[in-house]
C-alpha cells in the first residue's frame, strides 16, 4: 500500500527561479515545509547543464497556492499578487478574482467564472482581475479563503552566474537522508523516494535582434520581442534604465552619464552620445553591453512571460560613413576651396541657406593666424556635372 508522493509538474519560473509541485501535501521533521527548509536544502541539489548548485548556492521556499478565494480574505494583504488583465504573464497560473469585461477563455480559462484556477496563455485584455495562485504568506491567511500548502517548492538560484540558460538542462535531484527525520513524508507516513526530476525549462527571454549606428553619435538597438521595466513601458524608466546599459566606443567604456538613453517603443532602445569627445569614428567598434541587477530586478527588462533578458555584450553594426574632405586647394591668394565626399546639408537644408551658422564652424589658419567667422565670407557653389543641350 505504499504510495509515496512524487513530483507532478516541474518547471522554470524565470531565469533564476525553479518551482516543482508534488502530487501530494508533505512534512518534513514532523511539521510544515516553510518551518524546515534549512535542513532539506541539504537534500536537494539543483543541477544547471554541467554545474551542480548545493545548499549554499541557492535559496528554497515552500509557497503556498490559493484553492478557494472566499468571500472574506485579503490575499494580497497576506503576500498574494494581483493583476489586471494587460498584464497577465504567460505561464503563470492565476485565479480569477473578477470577470469585468475580459474573455479569460481566450487566455486559458475553461470558463470566465470567479474562482476559476487557469494557465496564463496571453496577457489578456479589458478589466478582469485575478491572482497569481502561488506566493509565501507573509503572514497567517485570515478569513474564508483557503490554501494547499506543503506541495510546492520553489529554489531560486542566487548568484547569477549560475542562472539558466535558454534551452539549457535543468534537474531537481533529491537524496533522501538515511537519518528519515529530515525526509519527506506523507500524510500516511510514506517516505517521498530519492528523484531526479527533469524541469521543463520555458525560459525563452528576449534578446537583441539587431544594433546599429544611426549617426556619429546614435545607436539604436531592437530587441526581437516587447519588453518592460519597473512594471511598466522603457521610456517610463530611463534613468533606472541607464544604470544597467553601457556602450563601449572603440576603447572608451559610456556608462549613463555619457549618453542619453530613449525609447520609441517598447521593442527599441536609443542611446544618444552627449560629448563629441566620444562621437563614434568611420570603422571604430562599438558594443552595447546590458548588465541585468542580480539583487534588485525590479527595473531590469523583462518580456510577457515573465523572463528576465539574460546579460549580454552585443556588437553593434557600425555603419556610419560620413562624408570627409576629398580634396581642398587655394583658388587665389585670397579664396580656399574645399570640396566633400559627397553632398551635405545644414539645419536641414541647403549649404547656401545657412551660411551665416556653418561659419562659426569653420576656422581658417594662415600660417600662425587663425581667421574666425569675422575674417572671411563663405559661399556654398554648386558644381556643374552635365551642360546639357538647353541650359544658358
Amino acid at each position: 500500500s505504499y504510495v509515496p508522493s512524487i513530483v507532478s509538474s516541474s518547471k522554470t519560473i524565470s531565469n533564476s527561479q525553479i518551482e516543482i509541485r508534488l502530487s501530494e501535501s508533505v512534512q518534513s521533521n514532523s511539521t510544515d515545509l516553510a518551518s524546515n527548509l534549512a535542513n532539506l536544502e541539504d537534500r536537494f541539489t539543483v543541477r544547471i547543464g554541467d554545474t551542480d548548485l548545493a545548499k549554499a548556492d541557492y535559496t528554497l521556499s515552500a509557497p503556498v497556492r490559493i484553492s478557494a478565494i472566499g468571500t472574506s480574505t485579503t490575499w494580497t494583504d497576506h503576500g498574494a499578487t494581483a493583476a489586471t488583465a494587460g498584464g497577465f504573464v504567460i505561464g503563470r497560473e492565476y485565479i480569477i478574482t473578477s470577470a469585468g469585461n475580459t474573455t479569460f477563455t481566450g487566455i486559458g480559462a475553461a470558463d470566465n467564472n470567479v474562482g476559476t484556477v487557469f494557465t496564463a496563455t496571453g496577457v489578456g485584455s479589458g478589466s478582469g482581475t485575478a491572482l497569481e495562485t502561488t506566493f509565501v504568506p507573509g503572514s497567517t491567511i485570515t478569513g474564508d479563503g483557503t490554501v494547499v500548502s506543503n506541495q510546492t517548492l520553489i529554489f531560486t538560484i542566487d548568484s547569477e552566474s549560475n542562472y539558466i540558460v535558454k534551452d539549457e538542462n535543468v534537474e531537481i535531484i533529491y537524496d533522501a537522508d538515511t537519518t528519515t527525520t529530515h525526509n519527506l513524508i506523507d500524510g500516511q507516513g510514506d517516505y517521498t523516494p530519492d528523484f531526479t526530476q527533469s524541469v521543463s525549462n520555458t525560459y525563452t527571454p528576449s534578446i537583441v535582434s539587431s544594433a546599429t549606428t544611426t549617426s556619429s553619435n546614435v545607436v539604436t538597438v531592437n530587441l526581437n520581442e516587447a519588453v518592460s521595466s519597473n512594471a511598466g513601458d522603457l521610456s517610463a524608466n530611463l534613468a533606472n534604465l541607464e544604470s544597467l546599459i553601457k556602450l563601449r566606443v572603440g576603447d572608451q567604456l559610456l556608462t549613463g552619464s555619457d549618453y542619453t538613453l530613449s525609447s520609441a517603443n517598447n521593442q527599441t532602445l536609443t542611446l544618444t552620445i552627449d560629448s563629441e569627445a566620444n562621437y563614434i569614428q568611420k570603422d571604430e567598434k562599438v558594443e552595447v553591453i546590458y548588465d541585468a541587477d542580480a539583487t534588485a530586478t525590479t527595473h531590469n527588462l523583462l518580456d510577457a512571460n515573465g523572463d528576465s533578458t539574460a546579460d549580454f555584450t552585443f556588437v553593434v553594426n557600425n555603419s556610419y560613413v560620413p562624408s570627409i574632405v576629398s580634396s581642398s586647394k587655394t583658388i587665389s591668394n585670397s579664396q580656399i576651396e574645399i570640396r566633400l565626399s559627397e553632398s551635405v546639408q545644414s539645419n536641414s537644408t541647403d549649404l547656401a541657406s545657412n551660411l551665416a551658422n556653418l561659419e562659426d564652424r569653420f576656422t581658417v589658419r594662415i600660417g600662425d593666424t587663425d581667421l574666425a567667422k569675422a575674417d572671411y565670407t563663405l559661399s556654398a557653389p554648386a558644381r556643374i556635372s552635365a551642360i546639357g543641350t538647353s541650359t544658358t
